[in-house]
């Protein structure tokens, strides 16, 4: 597609008029010439069509023929500039495209303005069954929600599409990598940002072209390290003999409750005794029909100790993952753990362990809330420590 044309015009409301306003229009092939009105009004006969230019005997006030045809001249020229680089890209041209680079809100849009209106159609598509079955899911919305926090963070409040390109991701990607330090994490968020940018290719808005030689990191499956039973045992010992304090000591508990209920980090900050404890059992989540999932505690000391120790102490969570994250290496470190714990690591100890006591896959996958398939990657965890401890022990 060629550069559209870009003319100086004067425009009059009636045809018997003998003055009109100074405008842009665009011409785009095969469309009609997208205009802005550049707010000079100039008698007819001080207007040369020909040269798009005002007579230098024209004077409105202090505002010169000359000064205005410089002022109006250099709007033309930063516009040809803009559609000379949109061109170069390999973006096409439409009227919307025109209309943000005469308003100043560069050549492709703004990130933000595509993405909140892309969640929108997501949320109206979601509350249709066929949206609640297919990728519309809360969870699916939730990660997309973070990964547009995460640009806000990084760019700021506007981000025109023109400025994404190779070195703009190799810097959010560098952002990611210090702030979350994760390499699991940092992959599955960039290819969502990708998802928001093919959207925008396939709405014009984007070219694949202006990221070209970008080399998104890999994703790695996930390490599933979880605690034994004894390291698990260590930790809530330490909480209650007074080893951990203060925060450390909060973290702690918590981590505990995970480890023993598959409670999820995002439901640390919402436990109460007085919410979740109901006769001698703790509601580890709610499904999608409204109705709780409880986890008995008669037969769980582990758990229901760190439960005893929250009510004691009358704390609540309000840290980040961030945070706890930092804190858990402090406990690992006092009660001896020689592992790295992170808030993850709770619900694939309580996954792992439940299963190596007897637990059916279907009762874990009820607990944790996740599907079979999930459980089945903590089952091939537990069949590999007992091949490890077959290899090393031999059998009968």
């Amino acid at each position: 597609m060629q550069v559209p044309a870009v003319n100086i015009v004067l425009r009059k409301k009636h045809s018997s008029d003998d003055s009109g306003y100074l405008s842009l229009a665009v011409t785009i092939r095969g469309k009609q010439p997208v205009r802005k009105n550049l707010g000079y009004r100039i008698p007819e006969k001080f207007w040369d069509e020909h040269r798009q230019h005002v007579s230098a005997k024209f004077r409105d006030g202090q505002t010169t023929g000359q000064e205005i045809n410089l002022a109006v001249g250099a709007k033309r020229d930063e516009l040809l500039r803009q559609l000379q680089m949109h061109h170069l890209k390999g973006l096409p041209f439409t009227p919307a495209v025109i209309n943000r680079m005469i308003a100043g809100r560069g050549d492709g849009g703004d990130f933000f303005d595509f993405a909140h209106n892309l969640m929108e159609g997501y949320l109206q598509v979601r509350k249709t069954k066929e949206g609640m079955k297919a990728k519309y899911s809360s969870g699916y919305i939730k990660v997309l929600n973070r990964v547009l926090e995460h640009v806000r963070d990084f760019a700021g409040t506007a981000l025109a599409f023109s400025d994404i390109d190779r070195r703009w991701l190799e810097g959010f990607e560098g952002y990611l990598s210090a702030k979350l330090d994760s390499e699991t994490t940092v992959p599955m968020l960039l290819t969502k940002f990708f998802k928001f940018l093919n959207e925008a290719a396939q709405h014009g808005q984007f070219s694949n072209t202006q990221v070209a030689g970008y080399q998104r990191p890999a994703y790695k499956n996930p390490d599933r390290t979880y605690l034994t039973l004894d390291e698990v045992k260590a930790i809530s010992d330490a909480l209650n003999e007074g080893k951990l304090e203060g925060t450390t000591a909060l973290v702690a508990a918590y981590f505990l409750i995970e480890c023993g209920s598959g409670l999820r980090f995002s439901d640390w900050s919402k436990f109460t005794v007085e919410k979740l404890i109901e006769d001698e059992a703790i509601k580890v989540r709610t499904k999608k029909t409204g109705v709780p999932v409880y986890f008995p505690l008669r037969k769980s000391p582990i758990l229901a100790g760190a439960i005893a120790w929250i009510k004691a102490n009358g704390v609540s969570f309000t840290l980040t993952e961030q945070e706890a994250n930092r804190q858990l290496k402090r406990v690992a470190f006092i009660a001896g753990v020689d592992k790295e714990i992170t808030t993850h690591v709770g619900r694939h100890t309580c996954a792992t362990l439940l299963l190596e006591i007897g637990w059916s896959k279907e009762a874990v996958a009820e607990v944790l809330g996740v599907s079979i398939n999930t459980v089945n990657i903590y089952a091939k965890t537990t069949r590999q420590k007992l091949r490890n401890e077959y290899e090393r022990f031999g059998g009968l």
